[in-house]
């Protein structure tokens, strides 16, 4: 009660925090809306679509092959001067760990093959882990290797295969995929999509219908009255 201001010492303070006293710009407004979900309530897929969108998009419903794989990769010796030499001798050994691996067994134990991969594999990536790849699909690794996994069945292994790094010998632990939905299977996420497809359709259709009354309007609540 004993503090004064003056109207000078007011303006001083006014014009130093100027924004502390600005009014937001506000708007009156409103608008027109069409939810997608309303929309697609009056919709309708018939079994004609539902079997036409499957037939135009097969890709949609095949279910990719993957392959959970090890290896173990022998590689030339990058100092030897006669890279042919090297070649052969890392062939060689890669041959000769096949051998020993396989002793007369058409299967493979994993745990064997990953007790090799870590005393032998010259790949850091994942000689630690057994020659562990994970899951593979086709277009992850380089094609000879590719080739050389997805001709094996389950638990079998492979020929030694050279690639760009050497020498590999490939187990296929498990196999995954391969298939494609059946129509039957795919038809409540087919029906899902379509009935999407058609409500954003309806709903654009609804409002594109309230563009020439909007643009006719005089006033606001010609505006109102038409949405």
């Amino acid at each position: 009660a004993q503090v004064k201001v003056t109207d000078d010492e007011a303006m001083e303070y006014l014009k130093k925090n100027g924004s502390m006293f600005m009014t937001p710009v506000k708007v009156n407004a409103f608008y027109a809306f069409v939810d997608f979900k309303e929309a697609a309530k009056g919709i309708k897929v018939s079994p004609e679509e539902i079997k036409e969108y499957y037939g135009k998009n097969p890709k949609e419903f095949e279910t990719p092959e993957e392959i959970k794989a090890r290896h173990i990769l022998i590689a030339p010796d990058p100092k030897e001067k006669d890279q042919s030499k090297a070649k052969e001798e890392a062939k060689k050994k890669a041959e000769g760990l096949l051998e020993e691996l396989k002793k007369g067994a058409k299967r493979i134990i994993p745990s064997q093959f990953a007790e090799f991969a870590k005393k032998h594999s010259m790949d850091p990536g994942s000689k630690d882990k057994g020659g562990d790849l994970g899951w593979v699909k086709r277009g992850m690794m380089v094609k000879p290797f590719e080739d050389g996994l997805f001709a094996l069945k389950k638990g079998e292994m492979s020929l030694v295969v050279e690639s760009g790094y050497g020498f590999h010998i490939i187990l296929a632990e498990q196999r995954l995929g391969g298939g494609k939905t059946v129509l039957g299977d795919a038809e409540p996420n087919i029906r899902k999509t379509l009935s999407v497809q058609k409500s954003w359709v309806e709903a654009k259709d609804i409002i594109i219908a309230l563009d020439k009354p909007f643009k006719d309007a005089k006033n606001a609540d010609e505006l109102k009255t038409a949405a």
